[in-house]
């Protein structure tokens, strides 16, 4: 998202995004590695059609329709994250959701205050 982006704080919060999920990403392959348990490799299907539809935009228009699908995602990301904390049952799947939550409540507090400063200048 980094590079379509043409408001500096969008551009800034998809940065931030790359480097903490590549780092979630290892640590849960780690995880997955030990326990044998195989990941989707593949982006889910409604991540692959926003990045479609991502794709076809540009300007102010890409930033606020981006900035928006972080705000969803990340509130679906944190339900889901919550949940595996609070009963999940293998302990080391429960630790990484709960070492992570933390760090995706911050992404939504920046996505939404990214959010609101592109609306504005879209205005």
């Amino acid at each position: 998202g980094a590079q379509k982006a043409t408001s500096p704080e969008v551009k800034a919060y998809a940065q931030k995004m790359v480097t903490d999920h590549t780092k979630a990403n290892k640590e849960l392959k780690k995880i997955a590695g030990k326990k044998d348990v195989k990941l989707p490799a593949a982006l889910e299907g409604k991540h692959k059609s926003t990045v479609d539809k991502l794709t076809k935009l540009k300007g102010e228009e890409f930033d606020r329709e981006y900035m928006s699908t972080m705000v969803d995602d990340h509130k679906e990301t944190i339900d889901t994250f919550q949940k595996e904390a609070d009963k999940g049952s293998d302990p080391d799947l429960k630790k990484f959701a709960q070492d992570q939550l933390p760090i995706l409540k911050k992404h939504l507090e920046m996505a939404e205050q990214t959010q609101k400063q592109v609306s504005r200048s879209g205005k």
